[in-house]
Protein backbone atom coordinates (compact mmCIF):
# COMPACT_ATOMS: atom_id res chain seq x y z
CA UNK A 1 0.00 0.00 0.00
CA UNK A 2 2.77 2.47 0.94
CA UNK A 3 4.64 1.66 -2.27
CA UNK A 4 1.60 2.58 -4.34
CA UNK A 5 1.14 5.74 -2.30
CA UNK A 6 4.77 6.78 -2.89
CA UNK A 7 4.33 6.08 -6.59
CA UNK A 8 1.20 8.29 -6.78
CA UNK A 9 2.85 11.09 -4.76
CA UNK A 10 5.88 10.93 -7.06
CA UNK A 11 3.73 11.22 -10.18
CA UNK A 12 1.80 14.17 -8.75
CA UNK A 13 5.00 15.89 -7.63
CA UNK A 14 6.70 15.37 -10.99
CA UNK A 15 3.63 16.53 -12.90
CA UNK A 16 3.51 19.77 -10.91
CA UNK A 17 7.26 20.33 -11.20
CA UNK A 18 7.61 19.74 -14.92
CA UNK A 19 4.63 21.46 -16.48
CA UNK A 20 7.03 24.28 -17.14
CA UNK A 21 7.61 27.11 -14.74
CA UNK A 22 6.97 29.67 -17.48
CA UNK A 23 3.65 28.05 -18.24
CA UNK A 24 0.89 29.64 -16.25
CA UNK A 25 -2.04 28.66 -18.36
CA UNK A 26 -5.33 28.38 -16.55
CA UNK A 27 -5.60 24.71 -17.54
CA UNK A 28 -2.22 23.85 -15.95
CA UNK A 29 -2.98 25.85 -12.81
CA UNK A 30 -6.33 24.10 -12.47
CA UNK A 31 -4.74 20.67 -12.95
CA UNK A 32 -2.03 21.50 -10.39
CA UNK A 33 -4.75 22.60 -7.97
CA UNK A 34 -6.66 19.35 -8.53
CA UNK A 35 -3.56 17.25 -7.89
CA UNK A 36 -2.35 19.29 -4.91
CA UNK A 37 -5.84 19.43 -3.43
CA UNK A 38 -5.98 15.64 -3.55
CA UNK A 39 -2.68 15.41 -1.63
CA UNK A 40 -3.81 17.94 0.98
CA UNK A 41 -7.14 16.14 1.37
CA UNK A 42 -5.23 12.89 1.86
CA UNK A 43 -3.07 14.51 4.56
CA UNK A 44 -6.16 15.66 6.44
CA UNK A 45 -7.82 12.24 6.24
CA UNK A 46 -7.54 9.10 8.32
CA UNK A 47 -6.05 7.32 5.34
CA UNK A 48 -2.64 8.93 5.87
CA UNK A 49 -0.45 6.21 7.43
CA UNK A 50 0.04 7.46 10.96
CA UNK A 51 0.96 4.17 12.63
CA UNK A 52 2.81 2.13 10.03
CA UNK A 53 6.13 0.35 9.95
CA UNK A 54 8.83 2.98 10.35
CA UNK A 55 10.61 2.32 7.04
CA UNK A 56 7.35 2.44 5.04
CA UNK A 57 6.29 5.69 6.71
CA UNK A 58 9.74 7.17 6.10
CA UNK A 59 9.41 6.53 2.37
CA UNK A 60 5.95 8.14 2.31
CA UNK A 61 7.22 11.16 4.27
CA UNK A 62 10.16 11.58 1.88
CA UNK A 63 7.74 11.48 -1.08
CA UNK A 64 5.59 14.12 0.65
CA UNK A 65 8.65 16.32 1.16
CA UNK A 66 9.40 16.08 -2.56
CA UNK A 67 5.81 17.07 -3.31
CA UNK A 68 6.03 20.04 -0.89
CA UNK A 69 9.31 21.16 -2.46
CA UNK A 70 7.95 21.04 -6.01
CA UNK A 71 4.63 22.62 -5.06
CA UNK A 72 6.36 25.43 -3.17
CA UNK A 73 8.76 26.12 -6.07
CA UNK A 74 5.95 26.40 -8.58
CA UNK A 75 3.03 27.84 -6.59
CA UNK A 76 4.22 29.40 -3.35
CA UNK A 77 6.61 32.12 -4.39
CA UNK A 78 6.24 35.81 -3.74
CA UNK A 79 3.20 36.16 -5.99
CA UNK A 80 1.95 32.67 -6.84
CA UNK A 81 -0.34 31.23 -4.17
CA UNK A 82 -3.11 33.49 -3.10
CA UNK A 83 -6.74 32.81 -2.38
CA UNK A 84 -7.62 34.16 -5.82
CA UNK A 85 -5.22 32.04 -7.94
CA UNK A 86 -6.67 29.34 -10.20
CA UNK A 87 -4.52 26.76 -8.41
CA UNK A 88 -5.85 27.70 -5.00
CA UNK A 89 -9.45 27.88 -6.21
CA UNK A 90 -9.15 24.25 -7.30
CA UNK A 91 -7.36 23.23 -4.07
CA UNK A 92 -10.22 24.82 -2.13
CA UNK A 93 -12.80 22.97 -4.22
CA UNK A 94 -11.09 19.58 -3.84
CA UNK A 95 -9.83 19.72 -0.25
CA UNK A 96 -12.14 22.29 1.36
CA UNK A 97 -9.19 24.34 2.62
CA UNK A 98 -10.69 27.80 3.08
CA UNK A 99 -7.61 29.93 2.52
CA UNK A 100 -3.98 29.68 1.48
CA UNK A 101 -2.82 29.89 5.11
CA UNK A 102 -4.38 26.47 5.67
CA UNK A 103 -2.08 25.09 2.96
CA UNK A 104 0.90 26.67 4.72
CA UNK A 105 -0.37 25.22 8.00
CA UNK A 106 -0.52 21.66 6.66
CA UNK A 107 2.99 21.87 5.24
CA UNK A 108 4.43 23.50 8.37
CA UNK A 109 2.78 20.92 10.64
CA UNK A 110 4.21 18.10 8.52
CA UNK A 111 7.71 19.62 8.81
CA UNK A 112 7.35 19.94 12.59
CA UNK A 113 6.01 16.38 12.84
CA UNK A 114 8.97 15.12 10.82
CA UNK A 115 11.36 16.84 13.22
CA UNK A 116 9.64 15.11 16.15
CA UNK A 117 9.17 11.66 14.62
CA UNK A 118 12.38 11.44 12.62
CA UNK A 119 14.79 13.23 14.98
CA UNK A 120 17.43 10.54 14.39
CA UNK A 121 16.90 10.25 10.64
CA UNK A 122 19.36 12.60 9.00
CA UNK A 123 17.79 12.45 5.52
CA UNK A 124 14.25 13.30 6.62
CA UNK A 125 15.46 16.07 8.95
CA UNK A 126 17.77 17.54 6.29
CA UNK A 127 15.03 17.61 3.67
CA UNK A 128 12.39 18.93 6.10
CA UNK A 129 14.62 21.79 7.23
CA UNK A 130 15.61 22.50 3.63
CA UNK A 131 11.94 22.98 2.73
CA UNK A 132 11.42 25.18 5.78
CA UNK A 133 14.42 27.23 4.67
CA UNK A 134 12.90 27.55 1.19
CA UNK A 135 9.69 28.88 2.73
CA UNK A 136 11.60 31.39 4.82
CA UNK A 137 13.59 32.63 1.81
CA UNK A 138 10.47 34.12 0.22
CA UNK A 139 9.12 37.29 1.79
CA UNK A 140 5.48 36.40 1.10
CA UNK A 141 5.86 32.83 2.34
CA UNK A 142 7.68 33.82 5.51
CA UNK A 143 5.11 36.55 6.16
CA UNK A 144 2.34 33.97 5.76
CA UNK A 145 4.10 31.41 7.95
CA UNK A 146 4.34 33.86 10.83
CA UNK A 147 0.55 34.24 10.80
CA UNK A 148 0.05 30.55 11.59
CA UNK A 149 -0.52 29.75 15.27
CA UNK A 150 1.71 26.66 15.16
CA UNK A 151 4.60 28.75 13.83
CA UNK A 152 4.18 31.24 16.66
CA UNK A 153 4.15 28.38 19.16
CA UNK A 154 7.32 26.80 17.75
CA UNK A 155 9.15 30.13 17.69
CA UNK A 156 8.17 30.93 21.27
CA UNK A 157 8.88 27.51 22.75
CA UNK A 158 11.88 26.05 20.89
Amino acid sequence: CEGELVWILSIISTTIAFQGSASSSQEHETMDGQLAGTVFKFLMSDIYPKHRVARDKEIVDLALLTFFYNFRKKHMGDTNLSSTSNTFKKIKEVSLLNDHLMVYNIIFNRIVANCKVWAKNEEVIRRSLSILSEFCSSYTCSKSLILIEETKYVLQNH
